[in-house]
């Protein structure tokens, strides 16, 4: 029975033998080929172009890559992907899919779908699809990436990036609901960095994101599109004003209002919040700027306490005053006390 099972299964494994000698023949005969004409002409003394010397010594790599490694190690996939590159750059990007998609095959093989080398080798493949006008195949591709990347223990700016590379190809295929969609989950990734920092004077990096998103949304008519483009408006007009005013300038309040009820419209609390205790603060520099009044103490310290956390340049100096003031009022209350 064993003999018989060895009998039925050699037809199969010719034929993946014949196939894989013919695929290893096709892909080697360039370097073969340049091997033997490069001898035929060895007295000619011809010049040989800078391409290709770096054309044969990859395939030279290649070729000892699958002697003494295997022509499925990732080293070879990688000498493989570096044809690519030198192809893309020497012709046109789409000149290096085939020896992309070879290294990207062999690397497969061995390395897990989150692989950074998989991941760039299909940034190639997009790119060189993208050059030849395979927008769809593209786009799912650079989903992929995207997803992959989010999906793994990448830095914030690769899963930006890769995001953003995804919401790119979305906008020039007109697809803007899908695009916004994308450019939502950005915001909503900086957001999550951002927004619980906001007295570190990390706003900033939400206008242009918050801005995009509205434009993308206008384009597909979302009743979303105003608050964003709206918020993008806030901060970036908040922050000319707090450079030119300074943060206790009662000119601030309008845009102070107006972004505390934007993010109170989406729900954000703990933003609405921020704002709403920077109005406190303005109203409060105001009051003890006037007048000394009963309990003026309480509210000095109050003002030197959120100093010290928002720790802005030269705050701690202003706590200190603040606190200090506090103590001296206190001081000169318990000397004329009964």
């Amino acid at each position: 029975m064993k003999k018989t099972m060895s009998w039925l299964t050699f037809p199969g494994r010719l034929s993946a033998w014949i196939h894989e000698t013919i695929e290893d023949t096709f892909e080697m005969a360039p370097y073969h080929l340049k091997l033997y004409s490069r001898g035929l002409g060895s007295g000619a003394g011809g010049i040989v172009s800078d391409f290709s010397r770096k054309e044969m010594l990859i395939y030279q790599w290649i070729a000892n890559d699958r002697a003494y490694l295997g022509k499925h190690h990732p080293e070879c996939g990688r000498h493989w992907v570096m044809l690519g590159d030198l192809y893309a750059s020497e012709y046109w990007p789409a000149a290096g899919m085939t020896y992309y998609e070879r290294g990207l095959r062999i690397y497969r093989m061995s390395l897990p779908e989150h692989d950074r080398r998989v991941l760039e080798v299909k940034g190639k493949i997009a790119s060189s699809m993208k050059a030849s006008g395979k927008l769809d195949e593209a786009r799912k591709l650079i989903a992929e990436i995207a997803q992959a990347r989010l999906d793994s223990d990448y830095p914030l700016t690769e899963r930006l990036d890769a995001l953003a590379a995804w919401r790119d190809i979305l906008e020039a295929q007109e697809e803007y609901r899908e695009a916004g969609e994308v450019q939502r989950r950005i915001v909503s990734i900086l957001e999550s960095e951002v927004l619980p920092g906001l007295l570190s004077r990390s706003s900033e990096k939400l206008v242009e994101p918050y801005r995009k998103l509205g434009r993308l949304y206008a384009l597909c008519s979302s009743p979303d599109a105003s608050v964003f483009s709206e918020l993008a408006e806030g901060l970036e007009t908040l922050q000319m004003l707090k450079k030119a005013c300074g943060f206790e300038s009662m000119t601030l309040r309008p845009d102070l209002e107006k972004l505390r009820s934007l993010y109170l419209r989406r729900g954000l609390l703990d933003s609405a919040g921020y704002f709403k205790d920077w109005l406190s603060v303005i109203e409060l520099v105001r009051k003890v700027s006037g007048v000394e009044y009963k309990g003026i103490e309480r509210d000095l310290e109050e003002l030197a306490s959120h100093y010290e956390k928002r720790d802005e340049p030269g705050d701690r100096t202003v706590a200190h005053r603040y606190r200090r003031r506090a103590e001296q009022i206190a001081q000169r209350h318990r000397k004329t006390a009964p």
